[in-house]
C-alpha cells in the first residue's frame, strides 16, 4: 500500500481515503481529543451523517473525554439536529482503541482531524490497514 503521507502535506481542507464496500457500515465514527478544536471535524461529520441519513458514534480521547468537555461535544451536536448513537471514551488515542471502536460500532465512515504532521501519518497508516471503512481527514 502506498504510503498517504504525502496527501498531509497538502493543503487539502478534506481527504477521502475510501474503499470498496465502505458503505456497507451503519455510522458515522467521530474521532474528538479536543472539544475547543472539534468545531470543523463535527461540521464535516454531521453533513455526511444527514446525507447518509447514519447516526454519529462519538470516539472521545484526551481532554474531550471529561464529562464537561464531552456535554460541550454533545451539545454542538444536539444544535445541529444531528443523531448521537453512542458516546464511546477511548483509553487512548491510538490506532488500536480507535480501530477496536469503530468495529464495534460498524462505523462506514470514520472522520478525524488531520494529522499535524508527517510522524502522525504512522496512525493513519494503521488505520488504513484494519478498517473497513472509508476515512475522513479534515484539517484543523
Amino acid at each position: 500500500m502506498p504510503r498517504p503521507g504525502r496527501l498531509f502535506e497538502a493543503p487539502l481542507p478534506l481527504v477521502l481515503l475510501a474503499r470498496e464496500g465502505w458503505r456497507s457500515g451503519r455510522s458515522i465514527a467521530v474521532v474528538v481529543e479536543d472539544a475547543d478544536m472539534a468545531e470543523r471535524v463535527l461540521q464535516t461529520a454531521a453533513r455526511f451523517a444527514t446525507h447518509s441519513n447514519s447516526p454519529i458514534t462519538l470516539l472521545l480521547a484526551g481532554a474531550a473525554s471529561q464529562e464537561h468537555e464531552r456535554a460541550r461535544v454533545v451539545r454542538a451536536l444536539q444544535t445541529r439536529g444531528i443523531e448521537l448513537g453512542d458516546i464511546v471514551v477511548l483509553k487512548s488515542y491510538g490506532a488500536l482503541s480507535i480501530v477496536h471502536a469503530a468495529l464495534e460500532c460498524r462505523a462506514r465512515l470514520l472522520v478525524l482531524p488531520a494529522p499535524a504532521s508527517g510522524s502522525d501519518g504512522d496512525l493513519i497508516e494503521e488505520l488504513l490497514r484494519k478498517l473497513p471503512s472509508a476515512l475522513l481527514l479534515v484539517r484543523r
